[in-house]
Protein backbone atom coordinates (compact mmCIF):
# COMPACT_ATOMS: atom_id res chain seq x y z
CA UNK A 1 0.00 0.00 0.00
CA UNK A 2 1.44 3.31 -1.27
CA UNK A 3 0.52 6.38 1.28
CA UNK A 4 1.47 9.72 -0.32
CA UNK A 5 3.63 12.48 1.97
CA UNK A 6 1.68 14.37 4.60
CA UNK A 7 -1.21 11.80 5.47
CA UNK A 8 -3.27 11.88 8.49
CA UNK A 9 -2.97 8.45 10.77
CA UNK A 10 -3.09 7.72 14.62
CA UNK A 11 -1.40 6.23 17.02
CA UNK A 12 -3.41 4.34 19.44
CA UNK A 13 -1.68 2.56 22.69
CA UNK A 14 -3.54 -0.24 23.46
CA UNK A 15 -3.11 -3.14 26.48
CA UNK A 16 -3.16 -6.48 26.20
CA UNK A 17 -6.09 -7.61 28.72
CA UNK A 18 -5.70 -10.74 30.88
CA UNK A 19 -3.27 -13.10 29.39
CA UNK A 20 -4.32 -12.21 25.22
CA UNK A 21 -1.79 -10.98 23.21
CA UNK A 22 -4.19 -8.31 21.40
CA UNK A 23 -2.51 -8.31 17.99
CA UNK A 24 -2.59 -11.92 18.21
CA UNK A 25 -6.16 -12.18 18.68
CA UNK A 26 -7.23 -9.37 16.27
CA UNK A 27 -4.75 -11.34 13.74
CA UNK A 28 -7.23 -14.06 13.87
CA UNK A 29 -10.23 -12.05 13.36
CA UNK A 30 -9.12 -10.57 10.37
CA UNK A 31 -8.16 -14.07 8.81
CA UNK A 32 -11.36 -15.37 9.64
CA UNK A 33 -13.20 -12.49 8.52
CA UNK A 34 -11.09 -10.20 6.51
CA UNK A 35 -11.42 -7.66 8.81
CA UNK A 36 -11.68 -6.65 12.56
CA UNK A 37 -13.26 -4.20 14.64
CA UNK A 38 -10.70 -2.51 17.16
CA UNK A 39 -12.27 -0.81 20.41
CA UNK A 40 -10.50 2.33 22.20
CA UNK A 41 -11.97 3.17 25.22
CA UNK A 42 -11.08 6.25 27.38
CA UNK A 43 -9.27 9.83 26.70
CA UNK A 44 -11.09 11.81 24.03
CA UNK A 45 -10.11 11.67 20.31
CA UNK A 46 -11.47 14.01 17.71
CA UNK A 47 -13.86 13.05 15.54
CA UNK A 48 -13.10 14.97 12.70
CA UNK A 49 -9.81 13.40 12.55
CA UNK A 50 -10.63 9.75 13.03
CA UNK A 51 -13.30 10.25 10.06
CA UNK A 52 -10.45 11.91 7.74
CA UNK A 53 -8.64 8.52 8.23
CA UNK A 54 -11.26 7.16 6.27
CA UNK A 55 -11.68 9.98 3.33
CA UNK A 56 -7.74 9.60 3.29
CA UNK A 57 -7.81 6.14 3.00
CA UNK A 58 -5.47 6.04 6.11
CA UNK A 59 -5.37 3.98 8.79
CA UNK A 60 -3.86 3.47 13.34
CA UNK A 61 -0.55 2.67 14.06
CA UNK A 62 -0.72 0.51 16.87
CA UNK A 63 2.48 -1.00 19.18
CA UNK A 64 3.13 -4.02 20.94
CA UNK A 65 4.27 -4.09 24.60
CA UNK A 66 8.10 -3.68 25.64
CA UNK A 67 7.98 -7.44 26.69
CA UNK A 68 6.37 -8.81 22.96
CA UNK A 69 9.35 -6.50 21.35
CA UNK A 70 7.86 -2.91 21.05
CA UNK A 71 7.00 -4.05 17.66
CA UNK A 72 4.54 -1.45 15.69
CA UNK A 73 1.37 -2.26 13.25
CA UNK A 74 -0.19 -0.28 10.82
CA UNK A 75 -3.90 -0.89 10.31
CA UNK A 76 -5.71 -0.13 7.38
CA UNK A 77 -9.33 1.80 8.70
CA UNK A 78 -11.88 1.19 6.76
CA UNK A 79 -14.95 2.78 8.61
CA UNK A 80 -15.25 4.31 12.14
CA UNK A 81 -18.74 4.30 12.48
CA UNK A 82 -20.19 0.76 14.33
CA UNK A 83 -24.04 1.73 14.41
CA UNK A 84 -26.01 -0.53 12.60
CA UNK A 85 -23.07 -2.70 11.42
CA UNK A 86 -21.99 -6.36 12.40
CA UNK A 87 -19.25 -6.07 15.04
CA UNK A 88 -16.86 -8.41 14.70
CA UNK A 89 -13.94 -8.47 17.03
CA UNK A 90 -11.79 -11.20 19.20
CA UNK A 91 -13.77 -13.59 21.87
CA UNK A 92 -11.64 -12.21 24.48
CA UNK A 93 -13.63 -8.65 24.28
CA UNK A 94 -16.79 -10.45 26.10
CA UNK A 95 -14.84 -11.67 29.06
CA UNK A 96 -13.34 -7.91 29.23
CA UNK A 97 -16.78 -6.09 28.58
CA UNK A 98 -18.35 -8.30 31.54
CA UNK A 99 -15.10 -7.91 33.87
CA UNK A 100 -15.16 -4.36 33.45
CA UNK A 101 -19.33 -3.59 33.63
CA UNK A 102 -19.24 -2.33 30.08
CA UNK A 103 -21.93 -3.30 27.86
CA UNK A 104 -22.27 -2.80 24.19
CA UNK A 105 -24.54 -0.77 23.23
CA UNK A 106 -22.91 1.59 25.41
CA UNK A 107 -19.87 1.37 23.69
CA UNK A 108 -21.24 1.45 20.22
CA UNK A 109 -21.76 5.06 20.94
CA UNK A 110 -19.45 6.02 23.91
CA UNK A 111 -16.53 4.18 22.30
CA UNK A 112 -14.03 4.61 19.47
CA UNK A 113 -14.28 1.84 16.99
CA UNK A 114 -12.14 1.17 14.08
CA UNK A 115 -12.93 -1.81 11.09
CA UNK A 116 -9.55 -2.54 9.94
CA UNK A 117 -8.56 -4.85 7.23
CA UNK A 118 -5.29 -5.21 7.78
CA UNK A 119 -2.18 -5.54 10.69
CA UNK A 120 0.49 -5.43 8.84
CA UNK A 121 4.42 -5.12 10.87
CA UNK A 122 5.95 -2.02 10.21
CA UNK A 123 10.01 -1.88 10.02
CA UNK A 124 11.79 0.59 12.22
CA UNK A 125 13.02 2.52 8.93
CA UNK A 126 9.28 3.11 7.93
CA UNK A 127 7.99 3.94 11.69
CA UNK A 128 11.25 6.20 11.57
CA UNK A 129 8.81 8.30 8.95
CA UNK A 130 5.96 9.23 11.09
CA UNK A 131 5.97 12.00 13.12
CA UNK A 132 3.99 13.83 15.84
CA UNK A 133 2.04 16.95 13.63
CA UNK A 134 1.74 19.41 16.01
CA UNK A 135 5.63 19.20 17.40
CA UNK A 136 6.97 17.50 14.38
CA UNK A 137 8.62 14.85 16.62
CA UNK A 138 9.30 11.03 15.92
CA UNK A 139 6.43 8.65 16.76
CA UNK A 140 9.09 6.37 17.90
CA UNK A 141 10.37 7.95 20.48
CA UNK A 142 6.90 9.60 21.43
CA UNK A 143 5.78 5.68 21.44
CA UNK A 144 8.61 3.94 23.37
CA UNK A 145 9.35 6.81 25.67
CA UNK A 146 5.85 8.01 26.95
CA UNK A 147 2.62 6.34 27.46
CA UNK A 148 0.57 8.95 25.88
CA UNK A 149 -2.48 6.77 25.23
CA UNK A 150 -2.97 8.32 21.60
CA UNK A 151 -0.94 10.84 19.13
CA UNK A 152 -2.46 12.53 15.86
CA UNK A 153 0.83 11.67 13.47
CA UNK A 154 1.13 12.17 9.76
CA UNK A 155 4.01 10.17 7.53
CA UNK A 156 6.86 13.02 6.51
CA UNK A 157 7.77 11.34 3.51
CA UNK A 158 6.19 8.91 0.77
CA UNK A 159 5.99 5.60 2.29
CA UNK A 160 5.00 1.67 1.10
CA UNK A 161 3.30 -0.56 3.91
Amino acid sequence: MKIDKKKPHLFIRINNYDNYDYILEHKKVIERNGFTWILKIGKTINKDFIESLVKEKTGIIIKSSKKLGNKFYYCKVEDVDPHNKKLIYPDYYEDYFWYEGYNLEDLVDNGYWFKITTMTEIPKNIVDKFVIIKSQKPLYDCATETRVVHMYIENNSAIEI
